[in-house]
């Protein structure tokens, strides 16, 4: 997914990294682990959940959106967003479907 990141959103728009995650969520990228703020679908963070093993798992309880930033080869990052608020540290093998939300730098 990684390697495909730069071909996956129409231009002038890009995958985010972590750290736009981090910006987007909290208007900072210096507290990236536990992120705070409001997460449900009215403000754009649907809880669309994720494919894992060919079957669909947390639709309606977690939102799952891919970064551009990969760990290692096999794992990158994502954010986990849900009614406790937003996880970013989180790692998962590249092979699952999650959500993809582009993101624009300010022209």
């Amino acid at each position: 997914m990684v390697q495909y990141a730069s071909q996956l959103c129409p231009s002038p728009w890009r995958v985010p990294t972590k750290e736009d995650h981090c910006q987007l969520v909290n208007g900072s990228t210096s507290k990236c682990s536990v992120l705070s703020g409001t997460f449900d679908g009215v403000d754009g963070w649907a809880y669309s959940g994720g494919v894992y093993a060919g079957s669909l798992y947390n639709y309606g309880s977690y939102g799952h959106y891919w970064s551009s930033t990969a760990m290692n080869n096999t794992h990158a990052y994502f954010l986990q967003v849900g009614d406790n608020g937003a996880y970013q540290a989180i790692t998962d093998d590249m092979d699952d479907g999650f959500t993809l939300r582009c993101v624009q730098d300010a022209l």
